[in-house]
């Protein structure tokens, strides 16, 4: 996971608006597919869980990636290509992020997420990326 992170961090500063796009894709991926996130799920589908009590407590294997992701600087440096599309594809991925994951962020990381998502359902930002942010802001809230 540790090479991810270095590629990752790698193509999110690429002068290529393509490479931070699939980057951020992969991402999105990785948050979907997120084994934590699946324990969360069927944890709150009411049925009986086969984790144990400390399995459903472990972060995110992928915490590395998050680490890097949701920080002011990188969040910053995908604000300042004024890309909509990519702007948009940060809040997808900040709405994928399961509540375990969101819960083992720093109170700094998790603020940065909240403050990216707000700023972004202000009625000047393209459709999009206000969509994308109302919904990330839905999920967020929807955490304990």
């Amino acid at each position: 996971m540790d090479e991810v992170t270095r590629m990752a961090e790698w193509n999110l500063r690429d002068r290529d608006g393509a490479v931070v796009l699939h980057t951020l894709r992969l991402c999105k991926w990785v948050a979907k597919h997120d084994p934590s996130k699946r324990r969360e799920e069927d944890d709150g589908g009411g049925t009986s869980n086969s984790c144990s009590p400390a399995q459903q407590q472990q972060p995110s294997p992928f915490m590395p990636l998050w680490n890097l992701l949701i920080r002011p600087r990188c969040l910053e440096a995908v604000e300042s290509r004024r890309d909509p599309n990519l702007e948009a594809l940060v809040c997808d991925v900040i709405s994928e992020v399961g509540e375990a994951t969101f819960d083992a962020l720093t109170k700094g990381q998790r603020s940065a997420s909240v403050c990216y998502v707000l700023c972004r359902c202000h009625e000047e930002r393209a459709p999009q990326v206000r969509a994308s942010a109302f919904r990330a802001l839905g999920l967020l809230l929807g955490f304990r």
